[in-house]
């Protein structure tokens, strides 16, 4: 083996798109695979406290979102964070940088900065890892921390070298661990902290080292080759007996390996009350494998499994099904952690059992089916998920075998009672309904028996329709919460078994349906799937072929299934057969070609709308004393609250990288979207009751406006303590959730002032055509009135609102455009017809106008008038005349300067 000092081994790292293709990005993220996707124990010294802390780190494939790495940077909260690049040093380190999500400025006239965090990780176990936070204190965030902030208006590019850019510190550094909750792996005596920052120190080399007597070298773990120096020129050679070792360790279950060389395979007892053997592999370069416990079993169930065994053979003294299940529940509901060769013991039982009860029907009874559930429940728990990963991962059955056997199980229990019966198995991991009925449509599951259960909130619904059925139609169908990712990743394809790993993910839960195949014929079978993973696409309703050729436990299939129809949150999928069922989709999103000329008409409509709804509110403001009426202060309320809706509209429609931001925004919008049309309401009752009444006495607008802005407030409110807040935002944008029966608080009311409006609007139309002064006019002057009353109401009232509706259909893109084009320019309507073609506005502004003018003439007028008296005065006294004359008492100077000032 060749080592060279400047070579560093990176892991290509390839991302499938939508269309199959590969790329490779230059600023590449890839995290250890034992770190991804769990929930961590993160012990560490607080910064500017110095106090011990222990909270929990999620690190997702390679984010941290929602992290409790939580800073404010200038009044900005920062706890997002994306991994932009990694370093593998060796094969226990691996330097990481991880940028924040959202940007910051210091100051209004600055550019944006982002905070970075370079981690330092070394792998103790896959349960334990610490790290260390390779930059200085940072003191002008809060609170402070160990993190590189950019330059403002200068961000480094992703693909920088990390440890000149991103990993720079000069004080001391303290170490930080992550361990998998419920595991007690401890530290090593030497975990500290490698120099520099891309050097390693986890291998145990035995290095045989030539150096010339005139040369000296000071040794160093970054150095990982002997040196064989001639004259004055080092020349590295690679030693003949480089040796990695596996470090000393005890693992979860009290096992302990030693120190080993690598490439060596150690197998010891099981510890405890266990039979068998457990193995551990060392592998190549010092890094321990995880031990495989499949053979270590513990005495609790090899004993059920031995008096299973007598039961299949047919002894006739052994105890019946229903006692197995409640010694095998015992055990598996035990606090005691089962391991792998439990786990694989257990669902073979179940396996056996659900074969034997097929075939011996008289041996079920009614309450195996509790026991049954509770024995999978105990089974899927997530803590096993890891196990059931490793025996995925080995090509052996698997969790299918669980599935399998439930199948099998509930397909016989159809008939361990006669006439229309349900029962319910509603458990943490798993749902099971059985029964037998003679309706034409089953619907499962029941949202009475499930109100409480997670089903109920995954959207998750199956319906059967029975076409041609004799008498009573038996039923099952189970679903499993979280073992979709425990599936073997395989699709079978024109009869070829292939690996879609990375092309396709399981988009939904796993559900299980079978039907008395005596009963029916003819049926047929709908699944709606709610959708557990955000940005994805390409949705295919698929199902496991359990007998699928050249595979050990099956693999999935489409075929006899078609896709009816699917949104952003879920895909209802029609099948002519039962098994079980899932999603699979595609990673990332496929954009409509209609999305961006879509959301450029709304943001330039929304834009002309504000301002000119700002117009109109400052020319009310003017003319104000001529304009003054209820419908003016209904009309000033509705242009404030469709400002703020457009404004909030504009700013944070798309702000979903902060869940709780987006939860916020999506109610705020619900809100402000129901106030506007309570004003439209408001404004078709004012003209409502000013067309019928014509000498209105008494002034309603005192209590209609505070109605409009507390009632929506009210909706709101229960809205989201009902739902508690789910269906308030999703991973595209921030409003009510289509797909949600929370999306009914909003149409609802919607659709109830649009229909009474247009009810207005026809009273309002056919009442001022039956007038005596509009009765006399020819067809074609009505018509004209008319269209131009409904122009000047229809933008009040939210009419073109009704264009939502068929705007919802993504087939209906004509819908969509005008509901944009005429909703996002309300405001420009609004003003037009309102303020400039309004003659109640016009002819204030026509008084307004005349005033100033005589505001201005009387300004006038007293000026000349002074400087006359002014002028007068002085002649007086210049002259000296100080006695008045009969003139001046007959007041004929005041008639002569009256004549002079106002006779023009």
């Amino acid at each position: 083996m060749e080592i060279h000092l400047d070579s560093i081994n990176v892991l290509p790292f390839i991302l499938v798109n939508l269309v199959f293709t590969s790329t490779k990005t230059d600023a590449s993220c890839f995290l250890p695979k034992d770190l991804t996707n769990a929930a961590w124990e993160y012990n560490y010294t607080d910064v500017p406290s110095s106090s011990e802390q222990s909270t929990t780190l999620n690190i997702a494939t390679t984010t941290l979102q929602n992290s409790v790495i939580n800073l404010n940077a200038f009044g900005t909260t920062i706890r997002d964070w994306t991994c932009i690049n990694n370093l593998n040093i060796s094969y226990t380190q691996t330097l990481v940088v991880f940028k924040s999500d959202t940007s910051f400025s210091s100051d209004p006239f600055s550019g944006n900065r982002r905070l970075y965090l370079c981690m330092k990780f070394t792998k103790v176990t896959k349960d334990l890892y610490y790290f260390h936070l390779l930059s200085d204190i940072e003191t002008s965030i809060i609170p402070n921390e160990r993190v590189f902030m950019s330059e403002a208006g200068n961000t480094p590019a992703d693909e920088a070298p990390m440890c000149s850019t991103f990993c720079q510190y000069t004080d001391s550094l303290k170490i930080r661990t992550l361990r998998r909750p419920g595991t007690n792996d401890v530290l090593p005596n030497d975990a500290s902290l490698c120099e520099p920052c891309d050097s390693a120190c986890d291998l145990e080399l035995d290095i045989t080292t030539k150096i010339e007597p005139t040369m000296s070298i000071s040794s160093s773990a970054y150095f990982t080759e002997s040196a064989e120096f001639s004259g004055t020129e080092p020349k590295l050679t690679t030693p003949a007996d480089l040796i990695h070792r596996c470090v000393e360790n005890t693992d979860r279950f009290d096992t302990k390996w030693n120190r080993t060389a690598e490439n060596t395979l150690v197998t010891v007892s099981c510890t405890g009350e266990y039979t068998g053997t457990v193995s551990k592999n060392c592998s190549s370069g010092g890094m321990w494998d995880e031990p495989d416990y499949t053979q270590c079993i513990s005495e609790s169930i090899k004993n059920i499994k031995t008096q299973l065994d007598k039961l299949l053979a047919g002894d006739s003294e052994f105890p019946l099904v229903s006692t197995i299940l409640d010694n095998l529940e015992n055990v598996t509901s035990a606090t005691n952690e089962l391991r792998t060769g439990d786990l694989v013991t257990a669902s073979a039982l179940l396996e056996d059992i659900a074969k034997y009860v097929t075939n011996h029907t008289d041996k079920i009874s009614v309450d195996q089916l509790e026991n049954f559930g509770s024995i999978c429940n105990d089974l899927l728990n997530e803590k096993y998920h890891q196990s059931w990963e490793e025996q995925k991962d080995k090509g052996t059955s698997g969790i299918t075998t669980v599935v399998k056997a439930v199948t099998d199980y509930n397909s016989a229990f159809h008939n361990v009672m006669d006439g229309e019966f349900s029962m319910h198995v509603n458990k943490e991991n798993i749902v099971m309904e059985v029964g037998k009925t003679s309706s034409t449509e089953i619907i499962v599951p029941d949202r009475l028996q499930t109100n409480d259960s997670w089903i109920t909130d995954s959207g998750t619904e199956m319906k059967l329709k029975k076409n041609m059925c004799i008498d009573l139609t038996g039923y099952s169908c189970t679903f499993y919460r979280n073992i979709s990712s425990l599936f073997p990743k395989y699709l079978l394809l024109n009869r070829e078994v292939l690996l879609f790993d990375g092309i396709y993910d399981v988009n939904s839960i796993i559900a299980d349906v079978s039907i008395e195949s005596e009963s029916c014929s003819n049926y047929s079978l709908d699944l709606r799937f709610g959708h557990v993973l955000g940005n994805h696409s390409r949705p295919v309703c698929g199902f496991w072929e359990f007998n699928a050729s050249n595979t050990v436990n099956g693999a999935w299939s489409s075929f006899g299934s078609l896709v009816v129809e699917s949104t952003d949150s879920y895909t209802t999928c029609e099948y002519n057969h039962t098994t079980n069922f899932a999603i699979l989709m595609s990673p990332g999103r496929t954009p409509s070609p209609h999305n961006f000329p879509l959301s450029l008409i709304s943001a330039i409509g929304c834009g002309i709308s504000i301002l000119f709804l700002f117009i109109t509110i400052v020319v009310h403001l003017v003319l104000w004393r001529y304009v003054r009426t209820d419908r003016s202060k209904t009309l000033m309320n509705l242009c404030v609250a469709l400002i703020l809706s457009y404004v909030l509209f504009l700013a944070g429609i798309t702000r979903t990288e902060n869940k709780a931001v987006c939860t916020a925004i999506a109610v705020t919008l619900h809100y402000m979207f129901l106030t506007d049309l309570a004003l439209m309401l408001a404004e078709g009752i004012l003209i409502l009751r000013m067309v019928m009444i014509v000498f209105p006495t008494k002034s309603i607008v005192h209590w209609l406006l505070p109605t409009c802005w507390v009632v929506p407030g009210i909706i709101v409110g229960i809205s989201a303590g009902v739902t508690k807040l789910n269906g308030y935002g999703n991973e595209q944008f921030c409003w009510l959730t289509l797909d949600s029966n929370l999306i009914w608080a909003f149409i609802g009311p919607a659709l109830l002032v649009i229909l009474i409006n247009f009810v207005i609007i026809v009273l309002t139309v056919h009442k001022m055509m039956t007038t005596k002064g509009l009765a006399r006019k020819t067809l074609d002057e009505k018509s004209r009135i008319g269209i131009e009353s409904i122009c000047v109401i229809l933008p009040l009232f939210g009419i073109t609102w009704v264009l939502g509706a068929f705007s919802v259909n993504e087939d209906l893109v004509v819908f969509q455009y005008l509901f944009a084009i005429f909703n996002s320019l309300q405001g420009l309507f609004i003003c037009l017809f309102h303020c400039f073609f309004n003659k109640q506005v016009n002819q204030g502004y026509y008084h307004y106008q005349r005033r100033r003018r005589a505001n201005r003439s009387n300004i006038e007028v007293s000026t000349d008038t002074s400087n006359y008296y002014t002028h007068t005065r002085q002649q007086r006294k210049i002259n000296g005349i100080f006695t008045q004359s009969k003139e001046q008492k007959n007041g004929t100077t005041y008639r002569y300067a009256s004549q002079s000032l106002y006779g023009n």
